[in-house]
């Protein structure tokens, strides 16, 4: 029996479509269709490959335009997983009112006394992912934003994750992650966009030097080059080593 039917397949999910490597094989477009916050047109890929896809674990990088991100400090007597799922959802709704009751809320927990990362996922989205694996047969290895692929608790400054029309930035202090910020910049702004929030980011801290990491997904990188966000010494751009015509390629890079 071949081990490749034990690896687990790559899956990615972007705005601008859907890509899959199965063990062994090379990545492939299942669909460039424009994929909207609704993802109906997920669920309708996913069962036009439903031979490809079946028996598969798969393992599901979603891009952070599909996510939402909030930060829980630690506390003290809390550590049961569904209290800080609790607090995910009393945070989000807090923040974005009765539209957080339409969302799948998950909580990442690092180590004791670490603050935890709450995300969320449209419902829709989330359910349809979940029907889709038992209809057509396969299971799901995880199911993760990029942003949890590429935070690293142990660094201290600021980490800006660059996609297109989508800019995320993460605070990370002693282990401890502060704080997320997003801006969603039109086609070929997020260069300048994400100039500014760096800037603005880092204009609290006067002179005090901070290193700032830039990563800069394929799709971006020759507007970047020819832009430059990087004019400050503390930033650190790191640029995607392989091009990709289409992001969610891109991602799958990255799992």
């Amino acid at each position: 029996m071949s081990l490749l039917k034990f690896k687990v397949a790559n899956l990615s999910i972007a705005q601008d479509g859907i890509a899959l490597q199965l063990p062994g094989q090379a990545a492939q477009m299942l669909s460039n269709q424009v994929v909207q916050r609704d993802c109906a047109t997920v669920m309708e890929v996913l069962q036009q490959h439903a031979t490809l896809l079946a028996g598969q674990k798969i393992r599901l990088v979603l891009s952070n335009a599909f996510v939402r991100f909030t930060v829980l400090p630690w506390r003290d007597g809390v550590v049961a997983r569904q209290d800080w799922l609790g607090l995910a959802q009393h945070a989000f709704r807090q923040d974005y009112g009765n539209a957080a009751e339409a969302w799948t809320i998950r909580v990442s927990l690092g180590a004791y006394g670490e603050s935890v990362i709450g995300s969320a996922i449209d419902k829709t989205l989330y359910d349809g992912l979940i029907a889709a694996a038992n209809q057509i047969g396969f299971t799901w290895h995880s199911i993760a934003p990029l942003a949890m692929c590429l935070l690293n608790r142990k660094q201290t400054g600021w980490l800006l994750i660059a996609e297109p029309q989508h800019l995320l930035l993460c605070q990370i202090a002693q282990g401890q992650l502060q704080q997320f910020i997003v801006a969603s910049p039109p086609t070929g702004q997020e260069s300048h966009t994400a100039h500014q929030m760096i800037a603005r980011a880092l204009l609290p801290l006067g002179d005090m030097k901070v290193a700032t990491q830039v990563i800069v997904a394929a799709k971006l990188s020759e507007q970047w080059r020819q832009t430059g966000v990087n004019q400050s010494a503390q930033i650190l751009t790191t640029f995607a080593k392989q091009g990709h015509k289409h992001h969610a390629g891109w991602l799958l890079t990255v799992t």
